[in-house]
């Protein structure tokens, strides 16, 4: 199993020391590697994550530059690459409520899912992974993403959406963790339903529980639950990387909760022993 980690000025920094060692740098974006040293890049793989939403609309699946994304994709040799299992309420044809859906329109949905997975993975260069997204019940948050929709958070539907695209799932503990939190059920639980057996990669990250929010994904450090519930999972499962998504760039991203460069050092450290 290799190690990945989210492209950051505290990656690089330990990279170039030789604090760490990953396999793999994960971004969304491959020119920003272009201001890092060649060094730190040259014997690893880069993984390229930014692609829609898996449940976005016809026009928004139109007009992404999927020329470029195939592009980017040979270029950082990525062995694969991802989509979340979410929707934007503002992509489906009538108003729909992002937490209770019929199911009529639950049917409607899957069946989108399906079909994005199919068309996006004929325009992709490598094999596309689903990966499960955070659902955040009906506590509004004060900022940021307001959570997946509920439809798309089931288990049942993430089976069929993988055994009928034929996608693999990469499962996203902290994820599944705030899931679990607004459904009311254990984590392991809630993972133990879902197609473990498809699982090629792995992201693992720090959520908190926030007054009045309940659960989050804020990809802060790792704490011992985190883990606990990591351990469980790779018993469990059979993944080509296990991918730490603390430290990022940009607006959120590079702020003392997610960009330490002694925890990121810690935490790598603690998941090479994995």
């Amino acid at each position: 199993m290799h190690l990945a980690c989210n492209y950051s000025a505290a990656l690089t920094a330990l990279l170039e020391k030789g604090a760490v060692e990953v396999q793999w740098i994960k971004t969304y974006d491959l020119d920003l590697l272009q201001s890092t040293p060649w060094q730190v890049n040259s014997q690893r793989g880069i993984l390229i994550h930014k692609l829609p939403p898996l449940g976005a609309s016809k026009e928004e699946l139109q007009s992404f530059p999927w020329t470029k994304a195939a592009g980017d994709l040979e270029k950082a040799r990525s062995p694969h690459t991802a989509a979340h299992l979410d929707f934007s309420p503002d992509s489906w044809p009538v108003a729909v409520e992002r937490h209770y859906q019929s199911r009529e329109v639950t049917r409607a949905m899957v069946e989108r899912l399906v079909s994005n997975a199919r068309w996006m993975a004929a325009r992709l260069p490598v094999p596309l992974h689903v990966e499960n997204a955070p659902y955040y019940g009906e506590s509004v948050p004060r900022q940021g993403y307001p959570g997946a929709m509920r439809a798309g958070c089931q288990p049942e539907a993430i089976w069929e959406i993988v055994e009928t695209s034929g996608a693999s799932l990469l499962l996203d503990i902290a994820h599944a963790r705030c899931t679990a939190y607004h459904l009311g059920l254990d984590a392991r639980c809630y993972m133990n339903a879902l197609p473990l057996s498809t699982v090629r990669e792995i992201h693992v990250s720090g959520p908190r529980l926030i007054d009045g929010e309940g659960m989050r994904d804020h990809h802060y450090c790792m704490a011992e639950e985190d883990y606990r519930l990591l351990d469980w999972a790779l018993a469990r499962t059979q993944p080509d990387i296990l991918t730490l998504e603390y430290g990022g760039v940009g607006d959120g991203f590079e702020i003392p909760e997610r960009s330490d460069v002694a925890e990121l050092e810690e935490q790598l450290v603690e998941l090479s022993q994995r």
